[in-house]
């Protein structure tokens, strides 16, 4: 616990109790501060000297509470006895345990809300309806592009919680944000009320607040001590955003108005068909991966009549737009499709022939700059190590390649270039530029584990790529 809030609670037990703090024990005075430090911040480590010396400095001394002036109100609110009650209330009756938990929470909330921007002010009193005052213990106010928002926090510190304290604290509220005649609150849609405590609140109270949430145009918030243990140990941008969580799932149990009945019906809706979408999308996931593995992979019955009518289909529909291509009549449709399965195949083969995968991109869609592809898979390549072997030094090409002979490889470059030396390779092509629309000659076949698709080259070029200069080069070792 911080010096500054031990120093104003020993103020403020000096300014309660008068002439009787003279007669209070250091053990007295140490076990209300191991007691109310272990509820609110985790932890019953208390440095007794300092206790004592805080105590002898300050249990007689009236100076400022951290923001507040010692005034009956202000000790009234920190003891959480009504005021008109705490100048009868003999100081053997006060609870200075509460008192010291209510300091820790009022500045811990202070901080934070100063922290996300709000201006805040405690134990401000804003006046509500028929003059009837309502002092939450910390108000934030923040101005924003979209209006105004308020936070109002009261903290019932006592244990158990009272309940009566809530209720009060509720109705109270309710005077200040319900609308009468000439008064027109500004507390209302999108402001919070949080009512916080460092123990568990009782059936009964956790009832009367999802009631005052059902009710009111504002949004009411419970915090327990398990809640804000979470909030204290994240860093301020986690805080504020799982603060928002409890924010929502309290705006989940009402108002009950029918503005925001639809709208909390229409979140729920959209809830569920986000759900169900989620599912949808999963089971359809899990198929087409179960389906892909089964026509690339699989040589079951199954399996393979399904990979035979796969590769029937997709190569007749290349066929169709290849022919179409080559008369000139595709469709705007028909370039949409051929676009997507271009991407969709540049992705699918991103991992397993990524230099094939990289020049189709950006023929299709760079800007015609040299390429330089990565050479780790040229610089092993058995066909190539062989060619280069026998070849070497010059510079030699076109070289035609069958594609057994290296897939890989003739799906990037195929013819190719090469340029030998003694301390340098370089494999390239000075001009990668598929066949015209008008020729179905030139074929490819792409393999997808077990199933093979033909793809003619003047598909690609229906695109209007960008021809480029391509080359990869490694040093010889």
């Amino acid at each position: 616990m911080e010096e500054a809030i031990i120093e104003a609670a020993m103020a403020a037990i000096g300014s309660a109790f008068g002439k009787g703090a003279s007669g209070l024990s250091m053990d007295q005075v140490t076990g209300w501060f191991h007691r109310a430090l272990q509820s609110v911040a985790g932890s019953s480590e208390v440095n007794s000297s300092l206790i004592e010396q805080l105590a002898e400095k300050n249990l007689k001394r009236e100076i400022p509470v951290l923001d507040a002036e010692f005034t009956r109100k202000n000790l009234a609110r920190w003891f959480e006895i009504p005021q008109e009650e705490f100048v009868n209330t003999p100081p053997k009756q006060l609870e200075p345990e509460v008192l010291i938990r209510h300091l820790y929470l009022e500045k811990m909330f202070k901080e934070w809300l100063a922290e996300w921007g709000y201006v805040v002010s405690i134990g401000e009193d804003l006046e509500g309806k028929e003059s009837i005052d309502f002092t939450p213990d910390v108000y934030g106010k923040l101005n924003t592009l979209h209006g105004q928002f308020e936070v109002c926090i009261n903290f019932v510190c006592d244990n158990p919680p009272s309940q009566y304290r809530v209720r009060a604290l509720l109705a109270t509220l309710e005077a200040y944000a319900t609308e009468s005649g000439d008064f027109k609150s500004e507390f209302k849609w999108g402001d919070i009320y949080v009512v916080a405590t460092p123990f568990q609140f009782g059936r009964g109270t956790s009832a009367s607040i999802r009631l005052q949430s059902r009710e009111g145009k504002y949004t009411v918030v419970k915090l327990e001590g398990d809640d804000i243990y979470a909030l204290r140990c994240q860093d301020s941008t986690s805080r504020l955003v799982q603060l928002m969580d409890l924010v929502e799932k309290a705006k989940a149990i009402g108002p009950l108005s029918d503005e925001v009945t639809l709208g909390s019906c229409l979140r729920r809706v959209v809830k569920t068909a986000f759900k169900h979408i989620l599912i949808v999308g999963l089971l359809l996931t899990l198929v087409l991966t179960f389906f892909a593995i089964s026509v690339t992979s699989l040589d079951d019955p199954v399996s393979v009549k399904l990979r035979a009518g796969t590769e029937r289909y997709l190569n007749g529909y290349v066929e169709y737009l290849t022919k179409e291509a080559k008369d000139g009549t595709l469709g705007s449709f028909d370039m949409a499709i051929l676009h997507t399965c271009i991407l969709t195949g540049i992705a699918t083969t991103r991992f397993i022939y990524p230099e094939g995968s990289i020049l189709l991109y950006h023929y299709i869609y760079g800007d015609g700059s040299d390429l330089e592809l990565p050479s780790s898979y040229f610089r092993e390549s058995g066909y190539l190590r062989k060619k280069i072997e026998e070849l070497g030094p010059g510079d030699h090409g076109p070289i035609v390649l069958r594609q057994h002979e290296d897939w890989r490889l003739s799906l990037a470059l195929n013819p190719y270039y090469l340029s030998i030396s003694d301390r340098r390779i370089r494999i390239y092509h000075p001009r990668i530029e598929f066949a015209t629309l008008d020729s179905t000659k030139v074929r490819t076949v792409i393999p997808l584990g077990k199933m093979k698709l033909q793809v003619y080259d003047n598909l690609v070029s229906a695109i209007n790529p960008t021809p480029f200069f391509v080359y990869s080069e490694w040093k010889v070792e």
